[in-house]
């Protein structure tokens, strides 16, 4: 579970989102876009992507800003989505948040750090 902070134009908040090397986008819910102050439903671009179960159609939104692991991206792609219920965090942190950095995930020390 990572900390992070997510900007849009109403309100800036703090999140939870699972890291997520599998996943190619980063993704926030439709309540945190809500929160953030964007409108949904979204009549723009959408991405078609796999999930464990099935391929769904999503829509491609841009927040202002994303930070988490020390590292802030302005102007941030984020897929929208639901989560499974019970689950305790708000989105997924995707390759797309990562690339062009070195992630370190040390499991003894419960450690993850990311260099850009």
């Amino acid at each position: 579970m990572i900390a992070a902070r997510v900007r849009g134009p109403l309100e800036e908040r703090n999140v939870f989102l699972a890291l997520d090397t599998g996943s190619g986008r980063t993704l926030l819910t439709p309540a945190v876009i809500r929160m953030l102050g964007y409108a949904l439903p979204f009549d723009g671009p959408s991405e078609r992507i796999a999930t464990v179960t099935e391929v769904v159609t999503r829509p491609v939104m841009q927040i202002q800003e994303l930070a988490a692991l020390g590292t802030r991206r302005r102007d941030v792609q984020v897929l929208v989505s639901s989560l499974p219920r019970g689950v305790s965090f708000h989105g997924l942190l995707g390759l797309d948040f990562l690339r062009n950095a070195r992630l370190t995930i040390d499991f003894r020390r419960g450690e993850i750090e990311l260099e850009t």
